[in-house]
């Protein structure tokens, strides 16, 4: 009898080959089968979700997530995966997303909150090692921190302005009233 193999597969449409063998031993003819693999990510639905990935999978978002009166922690200590945001946001939580990040991208994030630690604190991220981290930004007031290659610091007053948030999409994914923090729509 063959064996059952698992193959992960990328985005995007693929033709497979393949041939069964049944209960006998008689192998069926070659057959082809197309198939479209829509997201070879993870889906994030909820908080028990978020505390349960794994340091190298990827993952995206399929809501938003609130971490009111939650005790989160930082994602470990070493994220080697990737979290798309797909338009949702993980809201009310204390201190940075991720406590390391190594070879991973960050992108269209924004933080308000109180960072504290005693090693490795930043803005976004603890400790980034080969990370791109791409229009994102941080309360330089609210923070306490000033480091500027974890995330770009910025005032309160710049994090209200639409104009410092460049490259999002305030056509179909945020929206900001002057004044105020952005928000999705």
């Amino acid at each position: 009898m063959g064996e059952n193999k698992k193959i992960s597969y990328p985005s995007g449409v693929h033709t497979v080959r393949f041939r069964v063998q049944n209960s006998i031993g008689v192998w069926s003819n070659w057959v082809s089968k197309t198939f479209e693999v829509v997201s070879a990510k993870t889906t994030i639905r909820t908080v028990e979700d978020l505390e349960n990935i794994s340091l190298d999978g990827d993952y995206v978002l399929g809501n938003d997530i609130n971490l009111v009166g939650q005790n989160w922690k930082p994602i470990g200590q070493v994220f080697f995966g990737s979290l798309d945001g797909n338009g949702y946001k993980i809201s009310n939580f204390a201190g940075g997303l991720v406590g390391r990040s190594t070879h991973s991208t960050i992108t269209n994030t924004f933080s308000v909150g109180r960072i504290v630690g005693r090693v490795h604190t930043g803005g976004l991220v603890g400790q980034s090692i080969g990370t791109d981290i791409i229009n994102s930004y941080y309360n330089k007031n609210s923070s306490g921190q000033s480091d500027s290659n974890k995330g770009e610091p910025k005032t309160t007053e710049e994090l209200k302005e639409k104009s410092t948030y460049q490259d999002w999409d305030f056509q179909n994914t945020w929206n900001i009233n002057e004044g105020d923090y952005p928000f999705l729509r």
